[in-house]
C-alpha cells in the first residue's frame, strides 16, 4: 500500500513538472516550430502573395534546383562565404591577440577592457549608418584623414571597396565578442602548469603552443561556431552601406532572401534559398562540434 502511494505521489510530481514546463514548450512552438514548418512548407510551392490572383502551387524540389542553377543566387555564395572566411580570420587573430594583451597586467587594463567591448554594445544598424557617414566618399572623416596624410580620397563603396568596407565593419563590432570569450578562458588557465613552464624555462611563443592554445582549443572552437552563424546570416551591414551592392559585389545571402521575399514576392524561391543556407549552416557547425568532441574525448 505504501508502495502504491509512493508511486502515486511521484507520478504527481512528474505531471506538475510537465504542467510547468507547458507555458514555456507552448511559447517555443508558437515562435520557433511553426514558422519553420510553415518555412519549410512553402519552399516546397509557388506563390506570389502580391497578386491576388496568384495561386499556390506545388513544384517539389523545383525551387531547390533553380535556385543552385540560378548564377545570381551562386554569386551570393561565393560572397557570403568570402565575406565569412576573411571576416571570421581576422576576428580570431585580433580577437586572440588582444585577449593575449588583457590578460596581462599593465596600468589602466581595466579602463582598455572596457574600451574593447564598446563596439559590440552598439546596435548594427547603428554602427553601420555610423560607419557608412565615416566612409562618406565627399564628407566622410575617413577620407578627411587620408586626404590630410597625402594619400587620396577612396570611394569605399565601389566595386573595388564596397566587400572590403562591409568586412572592416563587421571585425571593428564582432571582435569584442572574441575577445571575451578568449580572455575569460585565459584567465582560468591553470597556475600551477604555467608555473612548471616557467621552472622549466620555456619562452612565451613555447608556453603559447604547447600550453595556452591546447587549453583554449575548446573556448576557439565555440567562437568559431557563433560566428560562422552569425556571418553566414549577415544582413544588417551590407544592407545599410551598399544595400547589396555595387552589381552584387556585396550581395550576402540575407539580401539576396530578402530580394527574394519583399522585392519579387516569390515565397518559394526565398524559403528555398533560406532552408539551403540553414543545412550549410548545420553542416558547418556539427563539423566544428566534432573537432569539439574530439578535443573533449581525447
Amino acid at each position: 500500500m505504501a508502495k502504491h502511494k509512493m508511486i502515486n505521489i511521484e507520478s504527481l510530481k512528474n505531471r506538475d513538472g510537465y504542467l510547468f514546463l507547458m507555458p514555456a514548450l507552448v511559447v517555443l512552438l508558437a515562435v520557433l516550430i511553426v514558422p519553420l514548418l510553415t518555412s519549410l512548407i512553402l519552399s516546397f510551392v509557388k506563390w506570389n502573395y502580391m497578386d491576388p490572383g496568384s495561386v499556390i502551387t506545388f513544384v517539389g524540389i523545383q525551387n531547390f534546383i533553380s535556385t543552385l542553377k540560378n548564377p545570381q543566387d551562386i554569386n551570393s555564395f561565393k560572397v557570403t562565404f568570402l565575406f565569412m572566411s576573411v571576416s571570421i580570420v581576422l576576428e580570431l587573430v585580433l580577437g586572440i591577440s588582444i585577449a593575449l594583451l588583457l590578460n596581462g597586467k599593465f596600468k589602466g587594463l581595466n579602463i582598455f577592457r572596457n574600451l574593447m567591448i564598446l563596439p559590440m554594445m552598439v546596435a548594427e544598424v547603428v554602427a553601420a549608418l555610423c560607419w557608412r557617414y565615416m566612409l562618406q566618399s565627399d564628407f566622410g572623416i575617413v577620407n578627411y584623414f587620408l586626404k590630410i596624410m597625402h594619400i587620396g580620397a577612396q570611394a569605399w563603396t565601389d566595386q573595388s571597396h564596397a566587400l572590403i568596407s562591409i568586412i572592416v565593419i563587421e571585425v571593428w563590432q564582432n571582435t569584442p565578442f572574441v575577445i571575451l570569450i578568449i580572455l575569460a578562458a585565459l584567465q582560468s588557465l591553470p597556475t600551477d602548469t604555467m608555473e612548471a613552464a616557467d621552472v622549466d624555462g620555456a619562452n612565451y611563443f613555447r608556453k603559447l603552443f604547447a600550453i595556452i592554445f591546447p587549453v583554449i582549443r575548446p573556448q576557439i572552437l565555440i567562437v568559431l561556431v557563433f560566428r560562422t552563424m552569425f556571418a553566414l546570416r549577415a544582413f544588417t551591414q551590407p544592407w545599410v552601406l551598399t544595400g547589396g551592392g555595387p552589381a552584387d559585389k556585396t550581395l550576402v545571402l540575407g539580401i539576396d532572401i530578402y530580394r527574394k521575399a519583399f522585392r519579387y514576392y516569390d515565397m518559394g524561391l526565398a524559403n528555398s534559398l533560406s532552408w539551403i543556407l540553414i543545412l550549410v549552416t548545420l553542416c558547418i557547425v556539427i563539423a566544428y562540434i566534432s573537432l569539439l568532441d574530439k578535443e573533449d574525448y581525447s
